[in-house]
């Protein structure tokens, strides 16, 4: 949650239709749609956001659903709306999932959750790749370090889950650096508990090489690459403990940090 700034533009009803039947609704389910958001306790809808959608600001856009910013209680939030044409059918099993994870310390905290609609916190901060640059230019060498151990130990708290988050490799939209430099991940749509958890292997892979986050982070890290860490990621694959975990958060760790 975050109280209100000023500047916000609140969305008119026309607007608002837009985004809950994004991208094609029958007037029929966006009226079946609009009961079921009664329930929430949703007072506006705002545009605001980085992401451009039939001219309306929004938090974000995906496979699954699109984010906006919306008031309730006075507060900001943060609501998931799921698309018409969305590759899931319902966002329940995305908001229990989210739900689990809080309990780690993992996502924004979810509040209410239905087949269309979650109610989430609405983190303030940049995407990680913003941020990283930003933190480059500036030579926050440390506050880096820290925001990539946080995020390795999230993913270790996944693994120990047994929940498999999916595309952890790309991550450069989907976490959320707050003011405080704490990495928050977002978009749990892909999370199972039916496969082998991932988690850690991805995204160890993903920071370090071949991705765009890779290409900032290598004059960083030139001691990360893949003939140190690829053998223990595979020791880590085989047996996802504490130990073999710490010794890959040593190998990772900064020469003057560590």
């Amino acid at each position: 949650m975050r109280r209100l700034v000023t500047g916000q533009v609140t969305l008119n009803v026309e607007q608002e239709n837009q985004l809950l039947g994004y991208p094609e609704i029958s007037e029929m389910e966006r009226q079946a749609r609009r009961q079921e958001l009664e329930s929430f306790g949703i007072e506006k809808m705002l545009s605001m956001g980085k992401q451009s959608l039939r001219g309306l600001q929004i938090l974000g856009l995906g496979y699954v659903g699109l984010v906006v910013l919306v008031i309730k209680d006075q507060q900001l939030f943060a609501l998931k709306i799921r698309r018409t044409n969305g590759k899931n059918a319902s966002l329940l099993s995305e908001a229990e999932v989210l739900r689990q994870v809080n309990q780690w310390g993992i996502a924004p905290r979810v509040y209410q959750g239905s087949q269309n609609f979650i109610l989430m916190d609405f983190i303030d901060g940049q995407s990680f790749l913003d941020w990283l640059q930003k933190a480059i230019a500036n030579k926050e060498h440390h506050s880096i370090y820290q925001v990539l151990d946080n995020l390795i130990e999230q993913a270790f708290r996944l693994d120990q889950m047994g929940l498999d988050r999916d595309d952890m490799r790309c991550i450069t939209k989907d976490v959320i650096v707050t003011p405080k430099h704490h990495p928050v991940l977002l978009d749990f749509s892909g999370a199972s508990g039916d496969r082998r958890p991932q988690n850690v292997t991805a995204l160890v892979q993903g920071l370090f090489w071949g991705s765009v986050v890779a290409r900032y982070l290598q004059p960083l890290f030139p001691h990360c690459n893949r003939g140190r860490l690829v053998p223990l990621l595979r020791h880590y694959k085989i047996q996802q403990n504490r130990a073999n975990f710490d010794a890959l958060k040593q190998a990772i760790a900064l020469p003057d940090l560590s």
